[in-house]
């Protein structure tokens, strides 16, 4: 018995999830009430879906060929992995979040 699940649909809500947490601290730095661990977040969330973006895109340079193609289901779960991969790598850094941090802290601070 197969157990229909909407791979595309996850994907997108998880998508949409983390875009609108980002708008909603976006909102309290234009009226300079964002904490500093609500900054931190952010600015990890940021360059997590930097990263995503960065591994969608060189992904996409990759040649598919039908013997080792798996379709739309593949697609979907390798995007989900990547997202996976890029929020441990966020957590880890590579610089953007905490150029962003320091920056947005001294605006809020102002």
């Amino acid at each position: 018995m197969k157990i229909p699940i909407n791979l595309e649909g996850m994907a997108l809500a998880q998508l949409s999830n983390r875009t609108t947490q980002l708008s909603q601290i976006a909102k309290k730095v234009e009226k300079n009430t964002a904490s500093d661990q609500e900054l931190r977040e952010a600015t990890q969330e940021f360059e997590s879906l930097f990263l995503h973006q960065l591994m969608k895109v060189m992904r996409s340079t990759i040649p598919k060929n039908n013997l080792f193609h798996g379709g739309q289901r593949e697609e979907i779960f390798t995007d989900m992995l990547d997202q996976e991969i890029s929020k441990i790598a966020a957590k880890r850094g590579i610089g953007i979040a905490d150029l962003l941090f320091q920056q947005l802290q001294q605006n809020v601070k102002d």
